[in-house]
This record gives C-alpha cells, structure tokens and sequence, in this order.
C-alpha cells in the first residue's frame, strides 16, 4: 500500500501527497511542502453519530405512514417480506407506525402481530 510522506498545500488546500522526492522536486514557490515524518495523513473526522448508518437501515424497512387499520398493516408487512425475501426468523421492520391513525385507535395485539407468520417483527411506534 502506498503510503504518504509528504504532502504539498496550494492556499490552504492539500493538492498532493507523495514520496518525499517528488512533493520536494516541486519547483512552484507558491506551495507549502509539508514533511509527514514517520507520522499518517488522515483524509478526514467523521462524527461519532453519522446519520448515514441510519438511513442506511431506513431504506430496508417498510414505511407504514400510511397503513389505517390493523388488516392493511398485515397486508404491508406480508408483501414487504415477499417482495424483499426476508427469511423467517430474520426481522423485518416497519417504520413510521402511529396507532393513532388506525382506525382501532390502539396497538394491534400478538395475534395480529402472528399473522406475519415465522418472520420477527419490529413495529415501533411513532407516537
């Protein structure tokens, strides 16, 4: 793997890294030649709490947002399972569940919840 010894900075922005000889060889007094040492050059901080990794696991669950009664919840998950080929006793999730919404005005119960056959569900609500 290549590895960094220097690098040359053009008005605050690194535009190379390279071997010691070709960073040094760089004839335009306008660069900063920047001696790495022993020491790495890292590209960039990411932030302990990204959001990418949840979106990440938001597009594999199934947004229930619009889902009014318990039926059609069962309906959702059943084609969301099928169409994705979630295997039973792996999780399948659905995002977005507010019980509020359905016409039930309450959280379905284990044996609604059953009717998804062996899969495991994860509902969480929204509310």
């Amino acid at each position: 793997m290549p590895r960094a010894e220097a690098i040359l900075v053009w008005d605050g922005w690194i535009t190379a890294c390279s071997g010691h000889e070709a960073a040094f060889a760089a004839k335009d007094s306008g660069y900063t030649r920047i001696d790495l040492g022993a020491g790495p050059i890292l590209t960039g901080f990411l932030d302990g709490h990204s959001h990418i990794a949840g979106l990440s696991a938001s597009l594999s669950q199934y947004d229930l947002a619009r889902v009014t009664e318990f039926q059609g919840l069962v309906r959702a998950m059943r084609a969301f399972i099928a169409e994705n080929a979630i295997p039973n006793a792996e999780w399948a999730v659905g995002t977005n569940y507010d019980h509020n919404f359905l016409t039930q005005r309450c959280h379905p119960d284990r044996s609604m919840l059953d009717a998804v056959f062996g899969t495991q569900l994860g509902i969480p609500a929204q509310s």
